[in-house]
């Protein structure tokens, strides 16, 4: 029996309640970073950089978020290895104006994850990841005030989190065949 992938909603509610500072893309963008960059990424090293012990108000909050986030962490690298990369964001009926904070999120903690996760500036003589990362970059730069709910917005927003979905792939496959080579 599969894990069905995590609901986005419940999640921000969690995340919410929880008093975090985080979105759940954000977080599951962090969680693929360190995977591209580190494919033996534990569990644990991930939930306590993007939600630690000492940021929730009881044991028991953060047990429950810890434990709703295992099947992400799961289901993430099963995608990433089948190229098949499902993103943590809002339903694609969700407003713009939730939809794109939370794909910029995602993509801020992509790139967190993978200088996290020590990608140095070797990795960034390939010309097709550096350009790739400077358009990830360029989306956690996104100008949320001039979006509106037209739809071409929202065409352009399937555009980006396709983007983003290919970026994953490319990102693991030039850092594999770095760590391949060492």
């Amino acid at each position: 029996m599969s894990l069905p992938f995590p609901d986005y909603d419940p999640l921000a509610v969690q995340f919410r309640d929880a008093g975090l500072d985080m979105l759940p893309s954000e977080a599951q963008g962090v969680l693929l970073g360190m995977l591209c960059a580190s494919s033996d990424t534990r569990f644990q090293s991930w939930v306590e950089d993007v939600c630690p012990a000492d940021a929730f108000a009881s044991p028991e909050d953060q047990k429950a978020l810890w434990t709703a986030l295992a099947p992400l962490h799961v289901l993430s690298l099963q995608a990433l290895q089948q190229e098949a990369v499902q993103l943590l964001l809002p339903n694609d009926d969700a407003p713009l104006s939730v939809r794109a904070p939370a794909v910029a999120a995602w993509s801020h903690g992509f790139l967190y994850g993978l200088a996290r996760s020590g990608l140095d500036d070797t990795v960034l003589k390939d010309a097709v990841l550096r350009e790739a990362l400077d358009t990830v970059l360029e989306v956690t730069r996104v100008d949320l005030d001039q979006l509106d709910d037209e739809d071409g917005a929202d065409f352009s927003m399937m555009e980006i989190e396709e983007f983003l979905r290919t970026a994953v792939i490319l990102c693991r496959d030039v850092l594999q065949a770095g760590r391949d080579v060492q």
